[in-house]
């Protein structure tokens, strides 16, 4: 793991809301192609992956009432990685 991906982990564990924390981990997880810091506040590529992180966690808090405890591999969706190359794209771009 690199400096950067350790650094990114450390500030999403550190967030306080948990939709954020949980969006910026899977950023890094399957499109970080960019720092989502560097990323403005209402990059698209960011928005997907909030929205992606609200529906996951909703998805899981009913799973977990009717079945307990879970455990599961998640998959990056097309769309998470379409957000992922979008950002890289246009980070590439600014440049």
């Amino acid at each position: 793991m690199k400096d950067r991906d350790r650094a990114n982990l450390r500030k999403a564990f550190a967030e306080q809301d948990e939709h954020e924390a949980f969006a910026q981990t899977l950023y890094s997880a399957f499109g970080g192609f960019v720092d989502w810091g560097m990323l403005p506040a209402d990059s698209r590529s960011k928005e997907e992956y909030r929205q992606k992180a609200r529906d996951v966690l909703k998805f899981l808090d009913v799973y977990r009432k009717h079945h307990g405890r879970v455990t599961v591999a998640l998959e990056p969706t097309p769309e998470m990685l379409a957000a992922g190359y979008r950002a890289m794209l246009a980070a590439r771009a600014s440049d």
